[in-house]
């Protein structure tokens, strides 16, 4: 079994998603992002859990429309809380009836919020395919070993075919990138969630952990600039292998 089979990984462009077991309620979802969401032939593509359920409860509404009452009959099971409310209370979008809908939620009750929507609109989940997008914090070790020792082997090719160094350089290289990925990048703070460089799908995303770990590097290596430029060539091919791989 492979390592996208195994975790239920998909590439979207350069983008690496995980498909949501919908029949299930399942943890582990801290550190992610909503991608994107199909219900039949309704598909919407999503940045935020919030935008995922007022969007599809729209949907469902339309479609199969609920009277008032049973809208303010519907309440979640691991907080006996109201999903829509008469009152407009913080973090409540308006919806129908002049009834408002709770998108306050954490990561895992956000997709528990989805499943209850499916539920009591009846929704066959054979229909439906949703899928999130996991910072590396959350995503499993083994998951993170298979995509680091590839953007180590993959980068590698890169700087062999593009540029002269000798195999023992591009190795010093490499280990130069693997260094900063175990003693620097845990302690960044670009975004909570991003502490590996060697897994990412997102250019944006490495640019900015590129421009803090220079920063960083210049204050711990103050007073070895060897050394600093040695950590800048590597980051600076890696930029460059980066470019071409997530554009």
């Amino acid at each position: 079994m492979t390592i996208e089979e195994k975790y239920k990984i998909k590439y979207i462009g350069s983008k690496r998603v995980y498909k949501v077991d919908l029949s299930t309620r399942e943890f582990g979802f801290e550190f992610s992002s909503p991608y994107s969401i199909k219900v039949g032939t309704y598909y919407h593509k999503v940045g935020s859990y919030n935008n995922m359920i007022y969007s599809l409860a729209k949907y469902l509404n339309k479609l199969s429309p609920k009277s008032k009452e049973e809208l303010l009959n519907i309440k979640n099971d691991w907080g006996r809380q109201d999903v829509f409310s008469e009152v407009q209370k913080s973090n409540y979008k308006e919806f129908d009836y002049g009834l408002f809908i709770n998108v306050n939620h954490t990561s895992i009750h956000s997709l528990w919020t989805i499943q209850l929507l499916l539920k009591e609109w009846n929704v066959d989940l054979s229909t439906c395919e949703l899928y999130i997008h996991r910072m590396p914090k959350g995503e499993k070790r083994e998951v993170l070993d298979y995509y680091e020792e590839k953007t180590i082997k993959d980068f590698k090719e890169y700087v062999s075919f593009t540029h002269s160094y000798s195999q023992e350089e591009i190795n010093f290289i490499a280990q130069k990138l693997i260094a900063i990925n175990q003693k620097i990048c845990p302690k960044l703070y670009i975004k909570k969630g991003y502490d590996n460089i060697l897994v990412l799908d997102d250019y944006y995303i490495f640019s900015k952990m590129r421009d803090e770990i220079i920063e960083q590097l210049k204050r711990i290596l103050i007073n070895k600039p060897k050394n600093l430029k040695n950590y800048r060539i590597s980051l600076s091919l890696l930029d460059d292998f980066y470019r071409q791989r997530l554009k």
